[in-house]
């Protein structure tokens, strides 16, 4: 056995839980549709799309297909304002989307929506599948509303996380993605990915090894996620309808490539530039 055989055997691979999906809503476009059948597929997985590319109709097809298969219960939380215009969204794409009685649960079938204040009324234990909208809200590693939707969502087999900000303040932050979707907590996360900067306290640089080859890096290693940022469509242009699933999967691929390795490239330069900094600051010695 060669050394690069033996580090792949090491390497921590999450099984796919969900289906093979079935008719997918028809207003999806291509690049929509292949993200929504991944993630079906994947059955807990994120989609990191940047404002205006249809996080709300991928999550709806997502939990309709959900609810479908598995003639169950999902649920969507999201922020107090958004919860009406997703349920006008659905009602536009022939999605059914129904709000949960103030202070009520969801009792039967299908796809439910309620904003997050309202979820200490919620019975997870009744959810097939469960979604949330604005995941950001999960950037805090010390706060009470993150610890009650990761310990809430633990036995649901069915989880998507939907935003265009996944770590507003810190990549760190995606430490409590992943752990939302019980690929490992953030500690574990940080310990096998990063390395304490000694120079900076508090601060966490990517492993040497963190850039993981074969096109797969340690974001998507960890989320299992799609990111599509709004430089796709620079590339993806207005002609997403007109193209094939496998040359637009081909982009977003190369695209979540050059993101994966933004983090350690940014930190390197600012670490350069401190440095230089440091350097230039010290008094000249005659």
């Amino acid at each position: 056995m060669d050394y690069e055989t033996f580090v792949k055997q090491k390497r921590r691979v999450e099984v796919a839980t969900g289906h093979s999906p079935s008719d997918l809503n028809e207003h999806l476009f291509d690049f929509q549709h292949a993200i929504v059948t991944w993630a079906v597929r994947r059955g807990r997985a994120a989609i990191f799309a940047d404002t205006g590319l249809g996080k709300t109709l991928m999550q709806l097809s997502w939990a309709d297909e959900v609810a479908s298969h598995t003639g169950g219960i999902v649920l969507i939380l999201a922020p107090l304002a958004v919860s009406e215009q997703t349920i006008e969204q659905g009602s536009t794409f022939g999605i059914d989307v129904r709000r949960v009685p103030n202070g009520g649960t969801p009792d039967s079938p299908g796809v439910w929506i309620t904003n997050y204040e309202r979820m200490d009324h919620i019975d997870f234990e009744s959810l097939h599948g469960l979604v949330l909208d604005e995941s950001s809200i999960l950037k805090s590693h010390d706060g009470k509303t993150r610890q009650r939707i990761i310990n809430a969502a633990q036995r649901i087999p069915y989880r998507l996380s939907c935003t265009a900000t996944p770590s507003p303040n810190d990549f760190e932050e995606l430490g409590n993605q992943c752990e939302f979707l019980g690929v490992m907590t953030r500690t574990e996360m940080l310990a096998t990915y990063f390395v304490n900067d000694t120079g900076d306290t508090g601060t966490w640089i990517l492993k040497g090894g963190g850039s993981l080859d074969s096109g797969s890096g340690w974001v998507h290693g960890l989320l299992y996620c799609a990111i599509l940022q709004t430089l796709a469509l620079m590339d993806l242009g207005t002609s997403c309808q007109r193209q094939n699933t496998s040359s637009m999967l081909s982009k977003l691929s190369n695209l979540e490539t050059c993101l994966q390795s933004l983090p350690k490239r940014l930190q390197n330069v600012e670490r350069r530039s401190e440095t230089a900094s440091r350097l230039d600051a010290r008094p000249l010695q005659m």
